[in-house]
């Protein structure tokens, strides 16, 4: 990195907060094998937060990627979803958006998405766009797999494999079932079926090693 972009890049951190997550643990604690290990950009919060400015200062930047995307960093990929008038376009374009995230594989969107939600001013408007909320979407192939890396790992933790494996396997359909209804075969999905003979098969292995 040169003099200049360095010294552009330590301006904005002295504004700004860069958010993003860290990829590519070896570990695979984010259950993606990930092609590099860095953090990956998502989003850029004001400093300088107080009770006085918190009207001001508490969401992140609208123009996030835009400041990102000036840097020689890992900035996550984002796309604009659309722009509504109404309360019942946004209802539809967010059902779309979370059928189409919650029935993606690993392999295509990672862990999910994130949603930014901006309130777009008038052009005539004297007030800027500001980011009024966000919120995070996760595909059900990733929270299953989530799901039973957890609940196995509990069990192993607890050392009560062989004594309560009904009740371990019951609680783990019960958690599963909580969001395995967004599946939509039709979409190319692994059916509930799938998931809950993939944590049979891991418990059975996890239980014999154990």
């Amino acid at each position: 990195m040169g003099q200049g972009r360095l010294e552009n890049l330590k301006n904005d951190l002295s504004k700004n907060v860069f958010v993003g997550d860290f990829i590519g643990n070896t570990e695979l604690i984010n259950l993606i094998k990930y092609s590099r290990e860095t953090i990956s950009f998502h989003h850029v919060v004001r400093k300088g937060r107080s009770a006085a400015t918190a009207e001001k200062t508490a969401y992140c930047e609208v123009n996030s990627f835009n400041i990102l995307k000036r840097h020689p960093i890992d900035v996550t990929p984002n796309i604009v979803c659309g722009i509504y008038e109404t309360y019942d376009e946004l209802c539809s374009s967010l059902s779309e958006i979370h059928k189409q995230v919650a029935n993606s594989s690993l392999c295509a969107s990672e862990e999910g998405a994130v949603l930014t939600f901006i309130r777009r001013q008038p052009e005539s408007s004297s007030q800027a766009d500001s980011v009024i909320s966000m919120c995070k979407v996760k595909s059900v192939e990733y929270q299953a797999l989530r799901l039973l890396i957890d609940t196995v790992q509990g069990a192993v933790d607890a050392g009560n494999f062989e004594r309560e494996q009904d009740t371990i396997f019951t609680q783990f359909v019960k958690d599963f079932k909580t969001f395995s209804r967004n599946i939509d075969e039709s979409m190319g999905s692994h059916p509930e079926t799938f998931f809950i003979d993939l944590f049979s098969t891991a418990f059975n292995m996890v239980a014999k090693k154990s």
